[in-house]
């Protein structure tokens, strides 16, 4: 590990960390006190919108997933960050494994929220979470000397079969979006439920 992407590594980390933390908690805790309504969308569904807090403008049941995952950032993705920033500084390998995967998570939330939300006042915090997210990932990979990893694991570590688990979890999944959300829609001729607004 070289010093130079360490130190970028934990600056990128601690920008992050901070934005995350104001970004999940206006998330969660920011409330207006409207009232849910119905709204007919261009494609002539009727959907509920949320009329409440950051995601005001986003249908109730996609609002209260993104108060969710900010909840979820909150409590679990910003310490697991911090804990493996501290553990990376340190010079584990398990910490800077950690990390690389944390930044990752985070990276796909605010990837999420910044394409996946309607439009709302954190969406240049979205912008910069997901610019530092990306550059701590990458500074974290750099950490890495790739020819010297499979000697830290185990001969018998489950790697086939954690794999094939991820790809039958991933074709098992994609297959119940498309079986129960997309083939319904296109063979209606209409638009999945979820992305009525």
């Amino acid at each position: 590990m070289t010093k130079p992407s360490l130190s970028s590594l934990t600056w990128f980390t601690l920008c992050a960390a901070v934005l995350v933390a104001f970004a999940a908690a206006v998330g969660v805790f920011w409330q207006t006190g409207g009232q849910p309504f119905q709204y007919t969308t261009l494609r002539g569904q009727t959907v509920e919108i949320y009329n409440q807090g950051l995601y005001q403008y986003d249908q109730s049941v996609i609002a209260v997933g993104f108060r969710i995952g900010d909840a979820y950032a909150l409590l679990v993705g910003l310490p697991c960050l911090l804990i493996s920033l501290w553990q990376a500084r340190r010079g584990s390998l398990r910490g800077r494994l950690f990390l690389a995967g944390t930044l990752a998570y985070l990276l796909y939330l605010y990837l999420s929220l910044g394409f996946g939300a309607a439009y709302n006042h954190l969406l240049l915090a979205y912008i910069l979470i997901v610019s530092l997210t990306l550059l701590g990932f990458f500074a974290a990979i750099r950490t890495f000397d790739t020819a010297s990893l499979p000697r830290h694991y185990a001969a018998n570590a489950p790697m086939r079969g954690t794999g094939i688990f991820l790809i039958v979890t991933g074709v098992i999944l994609f297959l119940i979006w498309l079986l129960l959300s997309l083939l319904p829609a296109l063979l209606a001729g209409t638009v999945p439920a979820e992305l009525g607004s």
